[in-house]
């Protein structure tokens, strides 16, 4: 999914409602094939942007390619928030997966990280202070363990930011890389039958690990807070891009 203008709690922003994690993520887009690759395209309806994805395979490597580019097509700045929503669970995700990033830092998110950490609290990565004790954050849990994790990786240290998760029984990896000018942050979430009310009624074994530009959730919110957010002139089309390899040792 990509959540485009808003990602995470619902806002109004310029007297436009600004539903969770929308509006591109349940637009429908329209797609054209280039010689290449697909282009997906749409025109947003609560905000004036035309949005873009191309994606394109690499011939002779198991790696695919992701150009994104935002058009503001109204006549006033309009502030931003962006980020890519790729979801993992079983089989693929088990306790045999670890986190691999050259990721520095993680943030605990200010109102809702879960059980695990202080909110708003800071800590080095991959190893956490958690109820007392130390918590190593790169080791993904199973499924016979409960946890609600909400927080943001950052601090990548490298001309490219890039975060993996491989799992160690079949040696099975998938590695997300980008510049870290685009998606300073990486939204870190984990929910692993944790949370027993609607909608995931205790039954959802998921987490995404999600470059974004900003944090926490909430548009509105990112403005009045980490003014993290972004903005784009009339006229203005912005860019970035990421890459996603596939492979097993």
């Amino acid at each position: 999914q990509e959540l485009f203008p808003n990602g995470g709690p619902g806002c109004t922003l310029h007297g436009a409602a600004l539903p969770f994690h929308r509006e591109a993520s349940v637009s429908a887009w329209e797609w054209e094939v280039l010689p290449d690759g697909v282009r997906y395209f749409v025109r947003l309806v609560r905000s004036p942007f035309l949005l873009e994805r191309v994606m394109r395979l690499a011939p002779d490597s198991p790696t695919l390619f992701v150009e994104g580019r935002a058009e503001n097509r109204g006549r006033v700045p309009l502030e931003y928030m962006w980020s890519h929503h790729p979801a993992f669970g079983a089989p693929f995700l088990s306790g045999d997966c670890v986190i691999e990033t050259n990721a520095t830092r993680v943030l605990a998110d200010p109102v809702a990280p879960g059980p695990l950490l202080e909110p708003g609290s800071e800590h080095a990565w991959p190893n956490v202070s958690s109820n007392g004790g130390s918590l190593d954050l790169s080791r993904i849990p199973s499924e016979d363990e409960s946890r609600f994790l909400m927080a943001y990786l950052t601090g990548f240290e490298e001309k490219r930011a890039w975060y993996a998760i491989k799992n160690r029984r079949d040696m099975s990896r998938v590695e997300f890389s980008w510049d870290p000018a685009d998606f300073p942050y990486a939204w870190l979430w984990q929910e692993m039958h944790a949370q027993m009310g609607g909608p995931w009624y205790g039954e959802c074994y998921v987490m995404a690990i999600e470059p974004a530009t900003s944090y926490p959730g909430g548009l509105a919110n990112v403005i009045a807070t980490t003014k993290t957010h972004r903005r784009i002139q009339p006229g203005e089309t912005i860019s970035n891009a990421l890459t996603v390899t596939l492979s097993k040792d």
